[in-house]
């Protein structure tokens, strides 16, 4: 395909190879290993914790996490799963990171001061094709899922966690900033091949992961970041009509922004 998008550390690998799920699950007994190219632990569920596509929520459109409003990824990641019982399950993921300022997936980027363009750019991802942004840690995601034992519902919780830092060599000051965000999840069937779905996700500092259609967060005049409040929710009603037809209705609600912070 010939080219590096700007969107290729935002988030998908869209790099010309198109590496998209490439990973090692090892499961014994009651604990699981995720390694590897995969979704995103804070990715809406179907059932459990599983990366498997079947077990993942995302639309039917053109492809398939085509869905404005949908919290998701596929990248690097070292996941651990405990599976405390056949309802309950627990996971940890140590996702890749990226300080992001917008400007892929047709956002809009954000307008650095001017005294701080050439030294910040190379600080923040905002449409680069490279995977050269500085991130003090990887993103911390925890989840707890509950199945019903008929499997006609599952709910979920996530939290995430994330961490910026800015050098400003114009005054030689360290900047950081913590952020991040809370989703709530569930699909329940009703009767018999209808479900409802709910898909929500509130954040500070939390845009790259709504399809990057927001940025993490703003550089005030001194260098220093503010981070920027950002939600999304995606609801409706999925029915499977016959084996190769789908009804599927979604109502979304793009993010939601405004300044955290001076």
């Amino acid at each position: 395909m010939g080219l590096a998008p700007g969107n290729v550390a935002v988030t998908t690998n869209s790099d010309t190879q198109r590496l998209r799920l490439v990973w090692v699950d090892v499961r014994r007994k009651k604990l699981e290993v995720v390694a590897g190219q995969s979704w995103s632990l804070l990715t809406p569920n179907r059932t459990g914790l599983s990366p498997l596509p079947g077990d993942v929520f995302f639309g039917q459109g053109v492809d398939t996490n085509y869905v404005l409003g949908l919290t998701w990824s596929r990248n690097p990641q070292f996941r651990f799963v405990y599976h405390a019982n056949d309802s309950i399950t627990l996971g940890w993921s140590i996702e890749a990171s990226e300080q992001y300022g917008g400007g892929t997936n047709g956002s809009g980027a954000i307008t650095l001061p001017v005294s701080l363009v050439s030294t910040y750019e190379p600080q923040l991802n905002t449409g680069n094709s490279a995977f050269a942004v500085p991130n003090p840690h990887q993103d911390q995601i925890v989840k707890i899922a509950f199945d019903s034992k008929s499997k006609r519902m599952h709910l979920e919780v996530a939290g995430l966690l994330r961490r910026f830092a800015f050098f400003n060599p114009l005054t030689n000051q360290h900047f950081s900033a913590t952020g991040g965000g809370v989703s709530v999840n569930g699909n329940v069937e009703l009767f018999k091949n209808f479900r409802l779905i709910a898909n929500t996700f509130y954040s500070d500092g939390g845009g790259r992961w709504i399809f990057g259609q927001g940025p993490d967060l703003i550089i005030n005049g001194d260098g220093s970041p503010s981070l920027v409040r950002s939600a999304s929710t995606v609801d409706g009603f999925e029915y499977q009509a016959t084996p190769k037809t789908l009804v599927l209705r979604l109502l979304w609600r793009r993010l939601l922004q405004e300044e955290c912070g001076d």
